[in-house]
């Protein structure tokens, strides 16, 4: 490579094609499959049990399953568009899974100004892709708000755990806590 070139990972932004293994999209379609689930087996509790918390975690699988989309059409294009939904469905994946935990755990209601806070991710990814056009300032911060989410989640059902002792909330605390260890 000459020193003009810039390095593969970003010249992918401009629309260069990646290179995406078929292993790659196994793993994509498989998590795909999961999250999809998951989101249909938290609506159904939803609807057996008018539980919103229920709700939430539907919501939030829900737009796990379209961030794996995104992600899996942007290694196969390397359209800047698909990455950009990435990074915005990431962020509001963290923010609904960390409202759903708060909603778990603490009972709070929606406020007004959470609108605020749901309008960041889209507003920061198009500043870090289109204007600073860098990969690791518009992946970094979501990605890490989505593991600090998810752990934060393990935290909240390790905390009910002593409160009810059920293998079902231990089985789901190490599974976030775990979760969001991979996402680092």
């Amino acid at each position: 490579m000459r020193s003009a070139d810039p390095p593969r990972l970003f010249r992918s932004m401009r629309g260069t094609p990646l290179q995406t293994s078929a292993l790659e999209l196994d793993a994509a379609l498989l998590q795909a499959t999961i999250t999809a689930a998951l989101a249909v087996l938290c609506a159904f509790l939803f609807s057996r049990y008018r539980k919103p918390y229920f709700a939430w975690w539907a919501a939030a699988w829900g737009l796990y399953f379209l961030r794996v989309l995104a992600i899996t059409s942007f290694l196969l294009t390397s359209h800047r568009f698909w990455l950009y939904w990435h990074q915005v469905v990431t962020g509001w994946t963290a923010l609904t899974l960390l409202y759903a935990a708060l909603v778990f755990s603490e009972q709070i209601r929606w406020r007004s100004w959470f609108v605020l806070l749901v309008l960041f991710p889209p507003l920061w990814s198009y500043v870090a892709i289109y204007e600073l056009k860098h990969f690791l300032w518009a992946a970094g911060p979501a990605v890490l708000f989505l593991s600090l989410a998810t752990l934060w989640t393990g935290w909240v059902f390790l905390r009910y755990r002593q409160r009810v002792a059920s293998s079902g909330v231990t089985l789901l605390a190490a599974a976030f806590g775990l979760w969001g260890l991979h996402h680092l």
